[in-house]
């Protein structure tokens, strides 16, 4: 899947297997970004700059471009694999309704 959307739920699944689920403004901070930025490529409103995705495979090892636009685990290390599959979808908060997950 190429789309902003489902580039942002595997940013979000990153964070979540970095342990940074539920800090989101963190994460953006450790990483060097401006928090609101993070917000935008995560929930799918802009798309992450390639400069900016090479920075979290800076921080977490044996993640690769591919899986960042394309969500393809095939460079991606094995356990790491096994872990970003685990890794629960981010909620999409839509105003008025429930929450759905992407």
């Amino acid at each position: 899947m190429f789309g902003f959307e489902a580039i942002g739920n595997r940013l979000y699944k990153i964070r979540y297997v970095a342990g940074f689920d539920n800090l989101q403004s963190k994460w953006a901070e450790r990483l060097g970004f401006p928090p609101s930025d993070y917000s935008a490529w995560e929930t799918g409103r802009l798309q992450i700059p390639v400069g900016h995705a090479l920075r979290i495979i800076e921080e977490i090892p044996g993640i690769s471009l591919d899986y960042i636009y394309r969500g393809t685990l095939e460079f991606v290390t094995i356990e790491l694999g096994r872990r970003l599959r685990a890794a629960p979808d981010r909620v999409v908060a839509r105003p008025g309704r429930r929450p759905k997950r992407v």
